[in-house]
């Protein structure tokens, strides 16, 4: 069994290198072959090709919709990880729309994606904004108040007026969440 691991493990890493390819037939081939192989050690090697700045880029578009299409629930905690990498950090906003195109459900990090909104630039906000409005829930009293408070600390913070805009609607969804969850709230962040 521990050959059989051994095999695919190498016909994995071999994927990853061909994913280095400037043919793009070539990338896909081997996208192609991942989905059906592979697992949540690939999202680390895919995004370390993935670059921030070439948007409309075939290989960029066909790397991230691979990664949208992860159905692992192992991969969750993969993808977290890597929005706290220093690494990633340019590309965090690439991760944080494969989120929320991903079929997963990444509920159980709200506060975790009010944070980041909060933290991160305007379009990390908007990122955070989209993945919370497609949250399925239920959400934890324990997740609701976190995001509260990280909301409350917010008052006296002064944003541009896109992200202030951005961080009220959070906190409006939030507050509709909360309200769902039918708990007691803190303090508006309005």
């Amino acid at each position: 069994m521990v050959k059989g691991n051994q095999k695919k493990q190498d016909k994995i890493d071999t994927l990853l290198k061909e994913l280095t390819s400037s043919t793009i037939t070539k990338v896909q081939t081997a996208l192609d072959a991942l989905e059906l192989i592979g697992n949540e050690t690939v999202i680390y090697p895919i995004l370390r090709l993935l670059t921030p700045t070439e948007e409309h880029n075939e290989k960029n578009q066909l790397l991230v919709e691979f990664l949208c299409t992860i159905k692992d629930t192992d991969s969750k905690e993969t993808f977290i990880s890597a929005l706290d990498e220093q690494e990633f950090m340019p590309i965090r906003s690439k991760i944080l729309s494969v989120i929320w195109n991903s079929p997963l459900d990444f509920s159980e990090y709200l506060d975790y994606f009010v944070r980041i909104a909060v933290e991160g630039t305007f379009m990390e906000s908007v990122e955070c904004l989209t993945i919370l409005e497609n949250l399925e829930g239920p959400f934890e009293e324990e997740q609701l108040m976190e995001a509260q408070v990280i909301l409350s600390g917010m008052k006296d913070k002064s944003f541009d007026h896109q992200k202030s805009t951005m961080i009220s609607e959070i906190a409006l969804l939030v507050k509709s969440f909360i309200q769902r969850a039918n708990i007691d709230e803190m303090e508006d962040f309005n």
